[in-house]
């Protein structure tokens, strides 16, 4: 059924590479429903692109108060099996790939200013990506952990700590802080990130 609904919407598998896969390959890697706004700006799209790339793909998304979704988890399996796809093969570890690197950036560019998508994923894809140097920057970072703290969510990084008793670990944690005191940290931040890091490693340690 897939199939027949894949080769009716994409008879040119040409087309279906440049417009839908790259979508589909976000949506079989994303861990809750992407915004068609951020969607936009991870693969580049302009706002036509957006409206027609989305389009196109009919009753396969569920589109849902600004956000996209694959409807069925079928299509997710049936997408990541090439030898049931054929031309329309989507690879999700390549949608953990786009969406490890669009996070990244984020991350670097002001953590503050990350989308509420990225602030909670980023570890996940970061981790799934391989990007072992960047998930421990990414985890042991004081503000980052602090905002996930006042979001109620810190304890969501215990699966990544499982070298919280190492050393060197430890170290990177507490020059994360140190420069968060350093940089003229207002009282209550410290205290929010030093409650959060505490907690983590009494967690994991």
């Amino acid at each position: 059924a897939y199939l027949r609904a894949f080769q009716r919407y994409f008879p040119d598998p040409l087309h279906y590479t440049d417009t839908a896969r790259p979508l589909l390959e976000l949506g079989a890697a994303a861990c809750q429903p992407l915004l068609v706004d951020h969607i936009g700006r991870i693969l580049g799209w302009n706002p036509y692109q957006r409206v027609s790339n989305i389009r196109i793909l009919g009753s396969l998304l569920d589109r849902t108060g600004g956000s996209v979704a694959l409807f069925h988890r079928s299509a997710l399996d049936w997408l990541a099996d090439p030898e049931r796809s054929g031309d329309y093969f989507v690879d999700p570890e390549q949608g953990h790939r786009v969406l490890a690197e669009a996070g990244w950036r984020e991350f670097q560019v002001d953590f503050v200013s990350m989308s509420a998508y990225m602030s909670r994923w980023l570890p996940t894809h970061l981790a799934i990506a391989k990007r072992r140097d960047d998930l421990v920057t990414c985890i042991t970072d004081a503000p980052y952990i602090r905002r996930a703290f006042l979001e109620g969510r810190h304890f969501e990084l215990t699966p990544f700590w499982q070298d919280a008793a190492n050393h060197q670990f430890r170290e990177t944690c507490k020059y994360s802080y140190d420069k968060l005191a350093d940089s003229g940290g207002v009282t209550a931040d410290l205290y929010e990130a030093a409650r959060a890091i505490g907690g983590l490693f009494q967690a994991c340690g």
